[in-house]
């Protein structure tokens, strides 16, 4: 499974439509195992997915990189 099918799933199962990539990387953490390789590859993974749009808003002063799930 590819972690944007891992990001999907979570996102489906929580009823969420959007989440920071923040928020889901301590998730990510808290759960189970996390690595610098598995961030790298969301990554990689996020600048060629369709299903997931990054948008960028601001929060407190700091940007946040927002992932909101695209619903056909």
């Amino acid at each position: 499974m590819t972690e944007i099918q891992r990001l999907i799933c979570f996102l489906e199962s929580g009823k969420r439509k959007e989440i920071s990539l923040a928020e889901y990387v301590l998730l990510q953490k808290r759960g189970k195992k996390w690595s610098e390789r598995r961030y790298r590859q969301l990554l990689a993974e996020l600048s060629r997915s369709q299903a997931i749009s990054p948008n960028y808003t601001t929060q407190n002063g700091q940007v946040v990189r927002m992932l909101k799930l695209r619903t056909a």
